[in-house]
């Protein structure tokens, strides 16, 4: 997501309940190997930045 007043606290954030749904079953799945975990959140942040 990405919005100018993203840290305005009036502003709500607000993401589709299948993308919360898919974030967690893929932190279980990339929890167990460190590198699969580091690259897909490295991945992760810079699309969100």
């Amino acid at each position: 997501m990405s919005s100018p007043d993203l840290l305005n606290p009036p502003v709500k954030a607000k993401i589709p309940r299948s993308k919360v749904y898919q974030i967690m079953a893929l932190t279980t799945f990339t929890g167990v190997c460190g590198y699969t975990g580091t690259a897909y959140w490295g991945w992760l942040r810079k699309q969100t930045l």
